[in-house]
Order: structure tokens, then C-alpha cells, then sequence
């Protein structure tokens, strides 16, 4: 099975690690990666993580969002050996891209609406995704889609939107509980950043921190992911059991 991760400009620059975390551990299943992030970040993507990283066209004058996807396709044949079977789209912005791709490739579309009001925003391109293939008449039924959202409200609209697609609620975050929690009115957060230069320095307020969240439920930490990522400091967390408070 081949997978095309399509992220835009706003989720690539931000959440590269989480998608490069995903990508890997769907690699490790035997599943086919393949990453399309614009081109403005691909030589910064491409010399971050290892995986086959395919530079899309961003929008600009007298580029069709058609010419886009179709020279896309081209590049994920040539680099894979094939069109991709599910496309799967992080990030609103490039929702109109994503669509023309599926439509192109004949792929299944699965889509994160991860904020509200996004399924507003891409209702047009999500339909044009889930609509029948293009070597198919009109009439004849939609392809198989996958549109996931965090929350039952926004379930809700989805499911009301696109009754034909597979809706799936999946909270967002990493390492979260499976109960919900709501704050109460002694929790306390503590925001850790810095270029992590002086690393000693750095990793001793970051396991000092970690003591308190083993010591007290309602404490949160969020720190400079990169740093953290480049100092491994994440690894205190696991061990100490707090995963699910550190972001």
C-alpha cells in the first residue's frame, strides 16, 4: 500500500515531527511513505527526516491547482513507482490540492478537520475529493473517504455534511488519557524555552520540572520541542510516567 502524506505550509512548518513520527511508524507496518510538503520547506523537511520527500507547487500566478496536482502525480510516480492508494491530507490550505490529486490518482481521500469550522471551509473540495472517479458517469457512487475530527460536535456537523464518508473522532495530542479532564482551579503550567545552548542548565530545569509532575496531578509542562527533541529530554518524562502533561 503506498501513502501520500499532502501537508500545507502551516502544518509543515509546525508539526513536521509529529507527521515524521506518524510516517515512521506506519513505514515500520510495511506501508509506503511518501511526503509532499510545499516547496518553500523542502529542502528544510528533506534534510530532517528519512523519508521520500516530494516538493509541491504552491499557489501562484497562472498555475491551475489542476496543473499542480497533475505535475505532483508525476513526481510521486517517478519517485515511487506508482500512483498513491490513500492520500491523506494535514493542513485546510492545501484541501483543493489534496482533492485534485485524489481525483487524479483515483486514491482514497482521509482528511484531518482538526480544528472547527474547517469542514465549512474545505466542504467543496472534500466533495469534489469523495465524489465518483473521473473514468466513472456521474451517477455512480462516491469513492471510499476517511474524514477524522477531535470532537462529537464537530463529528457531528461532519457526519451531517458528508453522510458518505467514514467520520472518525480521534482527540488530538500526544499521549493523551483516555478520560477527559477539566482544569481545576490550582492547575498550574510551566512554559520551558530557550535555545538549549547551555544544555546542562537546560536538561536540569526540564528534570526538575519532571519531579514535580510525578509529585503533583494538576501540573503541566509544555517545553521548546526542539530542544527537547535535540536533548532527548522526553526520555525523563517516559520514565517518570508523565507523558501525557508534557507538551
Amino acid at each position: 500500500m503506498r501513502v501520500l502524506f499532502l501537508s500545507d505550509p502551516l502544518f509543515t512548518k509546525y508539526e513536521h515531527e509529529m507527521l515524521a513520527r506518524l510516517a515512521v511508524g506506519l513505514a515500520d507496518e510495511g506501508i509506503g511513505i511518501s511526503w509532499s510538503v510545499p516547496e518553500s520547506l523542502a529542502d528544510r523537511i528533506s534534510n530532517s527526516f528519512f523519508l521520500p520527500i516530494l516538493a509541491h507547487q504552491e499557489p501562484r500566478l497562472g498555475l491551475t491547482v489542476k496543473q499542480r496536482a497533475r505535475n505532483l502525480c508525476e513526481r510521486v510516480a517517478d519517485k515511487t513507482g506508482g500512483m498513491p492508494d490513500i492520500v491523506h491530507l494535514f493542513g485546510g490550505s492545501a484541501a483543493r490540492l489534496a482533492a485534485e490529486v485524489v481525483r487524479m490518482s483515483n486514491a482514497v481521500p482521509a482528511f484531518e478537520l482538526w480544528r472547527p469550522h474547517l469542514e465549512a471551509a474545505t466542504r467543496a473540495s472534500i466533495n469534489h475529493a469523495i465524489g465518483p472517479p473521473q473514468a466513472q458517469m456521474s451517477e455512480s457512487p462516491g469513492r471510499a473517504a476517511v474524514l477524522t475530527v477531535p470532537t462529537e460536535p464537530i463529528r457531528q456537523r461532519v457526519v451531517d455534511l458528508f453522510p458518505e464518508a467514514e467520520v472518525r473522532r480521534i482527540r488530538w495530542g500526544v499521549h493523551a488519557r483516555e478520560e477527559s479532564r477539566t482544569a481545576e482551579p490550582d492547575t498550574t503550567c510551566l512554559l520551558l524555552i530557550g535555545p538549549g545552548r547551555d544544555t546542562r542548565a537546560w536538561l536540569a530545569a526540564f528534570r526538575a520540572a519532571v519531579r514535580v509532575l510525578k509529585e503533583k496531578d494538576r501540573f503541566f509542562l509544555f517545553a521548546d520541542a526542539g530542544v527537547t527533541h535535540r536533548l532527548k529530554a522526553w526520555k525523563y518524562a517516559r520514565a517518570a510516567g508523565v507523558l501525557d502533561r508534557l507538551s
